[in-house]
């Protein structure tokens, strides 16, 4: 089972609808949860 995980995660991300996809929800999270976790 976890070998299949990383297969299935790089066949994903070959994409590029699923990279851009990503690119606009995923990392403008994790910008916020960075920037909330900040004190001030």
């Amino acid at each position: 089972m976890p070998s299949a995980a990383p297969r299935l995660r790089f066949t994903v991300l070959d994409s590029p609808v699923v990279r851009e996809r990503i690119a606009d929800t995923v990392l403008p999270a994790l910008a916020a949860d960075a920037t909330d976790a900040r004190p001030g």
